[in-house]
């Protein structure tokens, strides 16, 4: 079994898709699976997709068009990995994103999502803009949720969960067209610890458009 599942949704982005997965592949954390599920694509990304299907890590999942969250959930229950982590179909993670991030969770034992700080890049990967998470010291776990309530600190492509989070508060709520990840997050701040990553970051060039990395 796979250490970490990786979540890749995908609907209509033949323009980014192919550098997501790369920078999934490139990982050098190496013990993963990548659960790409095409929520009902009508471009070429199934074309794309598939010729990354040599690599026994990479999975490809076709469902009829259920929305972002309907995506999500369904990789959420394919996965193997004691882990999950999520990147979008125009996110870049950088190559060491996996290895920090796990190394994390052995070093602290009771965080249970672990999260950072990210950038935006242009269409040549030279970095934008930086979000730059400052999060406060809580005096309670109803503080922290009060504070994550009004801020939503918590990256999507960032965030590296234990599965056993979504095993007690369910699933991403499918009825939601937007800010089902920010609903997320609150409700496993509710029962579980969050950690968190001060990363900084290195221009770096890419071809293609996509707008985030680690």
């Amino acid at each position: 079994m796979p250490k970490v599942s990786v979540i890749l949704p995908c609907y209509n982005g033949s323009l980014w898709i192919s550098d997501a997965i790369k920078s999934v592949l490139r990982q050098t954390f190496d013990d993963f699976e990548l659960l790409i599920v095409d929520d009902g694509s009508t471009d070429n990304s199934k074309n794309i997709i598939s010729s990354y299907l040599y690599d026994g890590r990479v999975h490809y999942i076709y469902q009829e068009n259920r929305g972002f969250s309907g995506a999500i959930n369904r990789g959420i229950k394919e996965s193997k990995g004691d882990l999950i982590g999520f990147i979008g179909q125009d996110d870049i993670w950088v190559p060491n994103k996996l290895e920090v991030q796990v190394k994390y969770f052995d070093e602290h034992k009771n965080v249970d999502l672990v999260h950072s700080n990210y950038c935006s890049i242009d269409s040549e990967g030279r970095i934008i803009k930086v979000r730059d998470i400052k999060i406060p010291s809580f005096s309670s776990r109803k503080k922290l949720i009060e504070y994550l309530f009004i801020n939503n600190f918590i990256g999507f492509e960032t965030a590296l969960v234990k599965k056993r989070c979504f095993d007690e508060v369910g699933f991403f709520d499918e009825r939601m067209t937007g800010f089902s990840d920010h609903d997320m997050w609150l409700r496993i701040a509710g029962s579980f610890n969050i950690g968190y990553l001060d990363r900084s970051y290195k221009p770096f060039q890419k071809r293609g458009t996509s707008e985030k990395i680690w």
